[in-house]
């Protein structure tokens, strides 16, 4: 088992998921209680429930460690395997879904001195001067970010000032088409960040490669003419 150290030190719990999630109808109250203690235990060992790597705890250990009854404990055990929640893994138990508990990378960059973050996961956003056709994006500055113009050369319109572009590998300099998103809202990024389901109006990934070819093409095009309009203002 790999050291505390090398846990999380917390998990996030999103208001709304937990209000008004499926956990609230799929567990009972003291259920639910346990259900917490396991997903906090599991942020120990990236998701794992076990002594050791090759040794799982007993219910007698696990239910002395959380303070609770053998019996509560199998209960909750048993109802959330039901449910997809808990499964069994290398005669450990394990949670399926353990990236929608833990952090995403660029909630954890927040929390991270400067020190841990890689000088590639701080490549700053890019912009340039918006061009006419996308003038409605331009910022007080005139100018626009790479990553809003890509998308809206990709879905052939300017996007709305409400809708919001997501970096799938959370760098926010990765402009790579196949790391782009579009949301409708800021409520819907956010949401889909914190492991919601919600479908994007826009996902790069689903482009083939002669259609990214024609976008960047394109967008390129726009660099180099904003560029000649930089060294030959009119």
């Amino acid at each position: 088992m790999k050291s505390k150290d090398s846990g999380l030190k917390w998990i996030p719990l999103w208001v709304d998921k937990w209000l008004f999630g499926s956990t609230r109808i799929e567990l009972k109250p003291d259920e639910r209680s346990v259900w917490i203690d396991l997903m906090v235990l599991s942020a120990k060992d990236e998701g794992y429930i076990r002594a050791n790597e090759s040794v799982p705890y007993s219910p007698e250990q696990l239910s002395g460690l959380l303070c609770i009854n053998v019996e509560l404990l199998l209960r909750t055990i048993e109802r959330c395997k039901e449910v997809g929640k808990i499964i069994g893994k290398d005669s450990a138990l394990y949670l399926p879904s353990w990236q929608e508990y833990s952090l995403s990378m660029r909630h954890q960059r927040r929390f991270l001195p400067d020190t841990h973050i890689k000088n590639k996961d701080k490549k700053k956003p890019q912009f340039l001067k918006c061009p006419v056709k996308f003038d409605s994006m331009k910022l007080s500055n005139g100018q626009v970010r790479y990553s809003r113009l890509i998308v809206a050369i990709a879905i052939e319109r300017p996007l709305l000032s409400h809708e919001e572009v997501h970096h799938i590998n959370s760098k926010d300099g990765d402009d790579d088409l196949k790391n782009l998103m579009l949301f409708r809202t800021h409520k819907d990024h956010t949401q889909f960040e914190h492991g919601f389901k919600i479908e994007p109006e826009f996902d790069g990934r689903k482009l083939t490669e002669s259609q990214i070819t024609a976008i960047m093409t394109e967008f390129m095009a726009l660099i180099e003419k904003s560029r000649e309009e930089n060294i030959n203002p009119r």
